[in-house]
């Protein structure tokens, strides 16, 4: 398994992962309300910075699609 991880060169949690995959995947039916969610949740915790990015991420994206 690669461990490599972009986002300052920490390693992200299991369950870190799981849910950013979640909040990935929860836009298919639930579009931005789910990457908003669990970015306002985690914004403040430091040791966070994998989901937050990819919350992040996933908001940008549906956004992006709701607007087209």
């Amino acid at each position: 398994m690669n461990d490599f991880n972009p986002v300052q060169g920490s390693a992200a949690s299991q369950d870190d992962r799981t849910v950013a995959m979640l909040t990935h995947l929860s836009g298919i039916i639930l579009g931005f309300i789910v990457p908003l969610v669990v970015w306002l949740i985690h914004k403040d915790k430091a040791d966070k910075d994998f989901l937050i990015d990819q919350s992040k991420e996933a908001l940008n994206f549906n956004l992006t699609l709701l607007m087209v």
